[in-house]
């Protein structure tokens, strides 16, 4: 194999490698955007702005939050101004959303990445069916190779943000709220 043709070869790889483990980014909704159905949409605020956070399906279970391991539906998602509309399939009861991993300054940059172990929580919420909710805001405090997560409440601050970006929701935004959960590592479904 020549010097050029193994160039072509690693720069393939490292492509499929980076989209393999990097995911894809999911578009923001567009502006004009209408639910369908049973479809839920939620309204997520980050502070500070990040650039990309992932949000994971799991369940419940003892009081530990599981994630659904495998290439399932998990969105990577660019906050647009502090917030993120995403649309998601339901998921109630003992099935959940986690906040699986948040990307401050890219993929290449320090993370904040759900380990298993001794004291580890992820920020997990539900996802209510034909709903548009709004289910608090995350506040990192971003320190030298660590990031601590703690949950407010700025429901002016969303309604604001939809207001300025998706008029249609405003009417029907509610108030859920995020549950921080004992990490209990992946499943397979």
């Amino acid at each position: 194999m020549s010097i050029k043709q193994l160039a072509k070869c690693s720069t393939l790889l490292f492509i499929v490698v980076y989209l393999l483990l990097g995911g894809c980014a999911t578009a923001p909704l567009d502006s004009a955007y209408r639910p369908s159905g049973d479809e839920s949409i939620i309204v997520l605020g980050i502070e500070p702005q990040v650039k990309q956070l992932t949000i994971t399906p799991g369940e419940i279970d003892n009081d530990s939050w599981y994630f659904r391991a495998g290439f399932s539906n998990r969105p990577r998602i660019s906050p647009r101004e502090g917030f993120v509309v995403v649309s998601l399939e339901p998921r109630v009861g003992g099935e959940s959303y986690g906040i699986y991993q948040i990307l401050p300054t890219g993929l290449w940059g320090d993370n904040f990445v759900m380990k298993k172990g001794k004291g580890a929580c992820v920020p997990t919420f539900e996802a209510h069916p034909g709903s548009i909710t709004y289910v608090g805001t995350i506040f990192l405090d971003i320190q030298e190779h660590t990031i601590e997560a703690t949950v407010i409440s700025n429901f002016e601050a969303a309604k604001k943000h939809i207001e300025k970006f998706y008029p249609q929701f405003l009417d029907d935004l509610t108030e859920g709220r995020i549950q921080f959960l004992k990490f209990g590592g992946d499943r397979y479904w």
